[in-house]
């Protein structure tokens, strides 16, 4: 399984960014809390997923997007923030509190 060739789709009336792996959903919840700031505050894998990396992909392609769209990320989800903490580069988009 290339996690990397799943595309990340940002569910808006959802709240969430979500990719389907293996007929199973993982997302992140987010919310707006301004024009261009974004709290990602859930991260939910599915059981049958997890040991598999898909969650740190579902981060990365999240960020990735956060970057590419000129958002500030609040990481309120621990899982989140430990990857921020795990791969500092990603700091340049978190919000300073």
């Amino acid at each position: 399984m290339e996690l990397e060739k799943i595309a990340l789709v940002m569910n808006a009336a959802k709240r969430r960014f979500e990719m389907l792996v293996e007929n199973h959903y993982a997302f992140i919840l987010y919310e707006m809390t301004d024009a261009h700031t974004i709290n990602l505050y859930h991260t939910e894998v599915d059981s049958a997923l997890e040991g598999k990396g898909v969650g740190k992909i579902l981060v990365l392609k999240t960020l990735q997007y956060c970057k590419l769209h000129q958002l500030t990320v609040i990481p309120s989800c621990p899982f989140v923030a430990k990857f921020i903490l795990k791969n500092p580069e990603w700091q340049e988009i978190v919000k300073n509190r």
